[in-house]
């Protein structure tokens, strides 16, 4: 039987909401309690990345998310048990909203056999005990595509700026915070609307051509397997590409950002000359069913953010 966070929820369907002198009643706000599976900091995973569907509050976090037709705004703390409290604010059915807020949260996807792994690898020890509660936030799949092709070839800022552009451009706003991308928003994003974010032509054009070809609201009821395949049959989308998506959207942590620069550095200065793409794709082939999680970490290894004198030729990164 699968395993799944405990969680508890109480719904006041009358809140009343006070602005400007004014009172309305606004949609129905739950208060939650959830219990990760297994070791899980909800700072770590909340502040691994940058993304415009979640927010710092304090010492609370808040995130945007759809559940089902509607959006929702949870607001969430992590008490010293261990314990996610908070609450929920959405018309969506409170069920369909938790069981999303666990997916984007993976608060289901229990790491803790990824842990034992790691506390017996030389690369994996120290890099891991720095962040052993650390588990990537997860999105909406259009958006960890448009992740995907944002950050080929270009520097980790420069990637940011456009993502940030094209979600400014076709998300939208949910209580001062972007939602994700649904799969109709990046259909209809031409190549043209995408090259004006900086995104180059070539990628521009696969991008908006890969949005219109793929049925990305169902790929997640995809094997993830079949799911990499479709991603990787498209135009411009390569191991890199697809383990994005597939950790960032698709909820799996099987598979390694192969070809990542940081790898190429952390291998080249492993084996002592220029590193290839395949190099890295031995490197993450160790650890198996956790390679794409194992991938986010030996990218922040000492080793991968040293200068090497060796060339590093891009290629095929990011694809």
């Amino acid at each position: 039987m699968s395993r799944r966070a405990m969680s508890t929820a109480y719904t006041n369907p009358h809140l009343v909401y006070v602005v400007g002198g004014a009172r309305y009643y606004g949609p129905p706000v739950t208060e939650i309690a959830i219990r990760p599976l297994g070791p899980y900091s909800l700072r770590q995973s909340m502040e691994g990345r940058p993304n415009l569907a979640t927010r710092r509050v304090g010492r609370a976090y808040e995130l945007v998310f759809r559940a089902g037709p509607h959006a929702a705004l949870a607001h969430l703390a992590q008490r010293t048990d261990g314990r996610l409290i908070g609450w929920i604010r959405t018309e969506a059915d409170i069920d369909e909203a938790l069981a999303e807020l666990r997916f984007t949260l993976a608060l289901d996807h229990d790491h803790a056999q990824f842990l034992d792994m790691a506390s017996r690898d030389d690369l994996l020890t120290a890099v891991v005990a720095r962040q052993r509660g650390f588990r990537p936030v997860r999105t909406s799949v259009a958006q960890a595509l448009v992740h995907g092709f944002a950050g080929q070839l270009i520097s980790a800022s420069e990637a940011w700026r456009i993502e940030r552009a094209i979600s400014a451009d076709f998300a939208t706003a949910h209580e001062g915070l972007l939602l994700p991308l649904s799969a109709q928003e990046l259909r209809s994003a031409t190549q043209a609307s995408l090259v004006k974010h900086r995104l180059a032509p070539k990628r521009a054009g696969a991008l908006a051509g890969a949005a219109r070809r793929l049925d990305l609201d169902h790929l997640r009821d995809e094997p993830i397997a079949t799911a990499i395949a479709r991603l990787r049959r498209e135009p411009m989308i390569g191991p890199w590409t697809s383990a994005l998506v597939a950790l960032n959207g698709l909820g799996s942590y099987a598979y390694g950002i192969a070809g990542d620069l940081n790898l190429i550095r952390l291998c080249s200065n492993l084996l002592d000359r220029a590193a290839t793409v395949a190099d890295t794709t031995a490197l993450l082939a160790r650890y198996g069913e956790w390679a794409g999680l194992a991938s986010l970490h030996l990218a922040r290894h000492p080793l991968a953010g040293r200068r090497t004198g060796h060339p590093t030729g891009t290629t095929t990164f990011g694809r």
